[in-house]
């Protein structure tokens, strides 16, 4: 196990890089506490004084790859917002951070895509000026069905070729 002063990534680090080598390679709900320990090369009590278990890590883990680019073009409200979408995530800069983001869409986790279509209602509302608590129960309904339909969207993309074709 790499000592805590040791150069490189920090235990919190290791164990958010854990999480998404694990995503990639298993379904969400195979994913253990002992095996993202393992995988980071940390104990259980060390990701424990890091995070509250395996939700807290992915929700950490999505909220650093939404950057605001990448969230304001997923949130963008214009009538090219898919060729904006396209062009920031085809693009080769932003791979890591747009696979990333498809493998929670298509992780086939409600609560890993509730949280992310969550984060981008989040994301809206601060981009709109609107505390999330002032929308009407109209408009967490429009919200969670625009986003929802992105979230799809990005996980179809994902299995069908990516949005490099698009751009």
């Amino acid at each position: 196990r790499p000592r805590c002063d040791a150069p490189g990534p920090n235990a919190a680090e290791r164990l958010i890089d854990a999480f998404w080598e694990m995503l990639a390679r298993m379904p969400y709900g195979s994913i253990t506490i002992s095996g993202i320990s393992r995988e980071a090369k940390v104990s259980p009590n060390t990701l424990y004084y890091h995070f509250d278990g395996i939700l807290d890590i992915a929700q950490t883990a999505i909220a650093s790859e939404l950057s605001d680019e990448v969230a304001e073009a997923i949130v963008d409200q214009t009538e090219k917002k898919g060729i904006v979408l396209a062009r920031l995530l085809g693009d080769p800069r932003n791979a890591t951070r747009a696979e990333r983001i498809r493998l929670v869409a298509a992780s086939g986790s409600s609560q890993l895509t509730s949280m992310l279509v969550d984060m981008l209602k989040q994301k809206w509302c601060a981009l709109a000026g609107i505390a999330p608590g002032e929308l009407s129960f109209e408009e967490e309904l429009d919200l969670d069905f625009i986003y929802g339909g992105v979230v799809v969207v990005l996980a179809s993309y994902r299995t069908k070729g990516g949005f490099e074709t698009l751009v």
